[in-house]
């Protein structure tokens, strides 16, 4: 909503699209019965307190009025698998000498995902490469690092379940500097869309 710092709203409406409105002053999760767009609406406007700002260079807390304060977001909800990476321990990665090591170029990752979604996944590939920093084009490998890709089989996921794959994917020391996006992605864009898909390290 805001980059002020420590602001509390007094209070927000959400009214989910269902004939569902909650108010709230914090974190609030809702659940639909069935799949479809929904325009989700949420209404800031009221008061607001206790955030910071700078002011002749000294920071100084106050407390104002919400102005333009109502969003509205178009969500589909879908009863289909949803794979993405798992929260614990999403990427881990190793060596395989000390050589390796020495270096600092890594050998390979171990990715754990995991299926989010109500139905069971298919099996598909799993497969990550660099993208070139600030390039708009989603999924376009960065044309100097085109041989630092790789992929791997991903089973099905029942849904909740989540599982590991190992990537021999080497992250170069050399090419430190001009590595800064680094992609995650799968070949069934009906499990996950292309953007979802993405994993970035900046």
């Amino acid at each position: 909503m805001s980059n002020l710092k420590n602001m509390k709203v007094s209070s927000a409406t959400i009214n989910f699209g269902d004939g569902t409105k909650k108010k709230t002053t914090g974190w609030i999760s809702h659940t639909y019965k069935k799949i479809g767009w929904y325009f989700i609406t949420v209404n800031l406007n009221g008061s607001c307190k206790g955030y910071d700002y700078l002011a002749g260079g000294k920071g100084l807390k106050t407390s104002g009025k919400i102005i333009n304060g109502t969003k509205i977001y178009l969500v589909k909800v879908t009863d289909a698998p949803q794979l993405s990476l798992s929260k614990s321990q999403p990427i881990t990665a190793g060596y395989y000498s000390q050589k390796s090591y020495r270096k600092g170029t890594i050998d390979y990752l171990v990715i754990k995902v995991a299926n989010l979604g109500s139905k069971t996944s298919k099996a598909t590939k799993i497969s990550m490469w660099y993208q070139k920093s600030g390039d708009k084009n989603i999924g376009k490998i960065h044309p100097k690092l085109k041989k630092y890709t790789a992929s791997a089989k991903l089973k099905a996921l029942k849904p909740g379940k989540s599982a590991k794959i190992i990537l021999r994917f080497k992250i170069p020391k050399k090419y430190s500097k001009i590595v800064k996006n680094l992609r995650l992605g799968t070949s069934s864009l009906k499990q996950i869309s292309k953007r979802d898909a993405l994993y970035v390290i900046n």
